[in-house]
């Protein structure tokens, strides 16, 4: 094996952890487009809360462009049969998003250990300061555990 193929057992888990929470993510969006809890807006509405689990769980987020609206719908229909649909639907949203970081120079290589670190750091803060910190989710929680 050359230097070049050498692999970063800790690279893998962190890919091994990405996959495993976005999938997550669009399981609760799946899930939650198909109870339509509300008469119109349900889809835009879905997409925002999936673009802020994202953010939470310091996965870069992704949006549903028109050029890919159509696969969107298919991978929703087809994702209790065919869940590798939707998913590679919205990986390749993501890596739009992220040629717009990148030509924006934005970094997003945050990973979700660094989210964890830095959300205690922001939950002793808010302790010293008397209050409960911000955006904590519950344990029972299936996102918190992304």
């Amino acid at each position: 094996m050359t230097s070049d193929e050498t692999l970063n057992v800790n690279d893998i888990v962190e890919t091994v952890n990405h996959f495993r929470c976005i999938d997550l993510i669009i399981d609760f969006h799946v899930r939650f487009e198909k109870i339509h809890p509300f008469q119109d807006g349900n889809g835009r509405v879905g997409r925002l809360v999936m673009f802020k689990e994202c953010l939470r769980s310091g996965v870069v987020p992704f949006i549903i462009t028109d050029e890919l609206k159509m696969f969107y719908y298919r991978g929703l229909r087809e994702w209790s049969h065919i869940d590798g649909y939707l998913t590679d639907t919205c990986l390749t949203a993501q890596d739009q998003y992220k040629a717009a970081l990148d030509y924006f120079r934005i970094a997003y290589d945050y990973s979700y250990a660094r989210y964890q670190r830095d959300a205690r750091i922001r939950g002793s803060i808010a302790r010293t300061k008397g209050r409960r910190p911000k955006g904590k989710a519950s344990s029972s929680s299936k996102m918190a555990r992304c």
